[in-house]
């Protein structure tokens, strides 16, 4: 939402735009954390990398799953 200097909201997005910009946007930090680990990191450590790509992809989906159970609720 948008607000004025009045205190009254000029704008706002729909819900269902709002609850979907959080898991692009943790897709798109996912797709970087990895192409990182991928092109960056030295082949010693990319074992301990790719672990914690995954929990970190854990998190991301938690959030995702947490975001499309408020999506759902929005439309009742």
């Amino acid at each position: 939402m948008h607000w004025s200097f009045t205190g009254e909201p000029t704008s706002w997005a729909s819900p269902h735009l709002a609850l979907a910009l959080t898991p692009a946007l943790g897709t798109v930090s996912l797709a970087l954390v990895a192409s990182g680990i991928v092109f960056a990191t030295p082949d010693g450590e990319r074992t301990l990398a790719v672990v914690a790509l995954i929990g970190i992809g854990l998190v991301f989906a938690a959030i995702h799953a947490t975001h499309l159970w408020f999506a759902q609720r929005a439309d009742r």
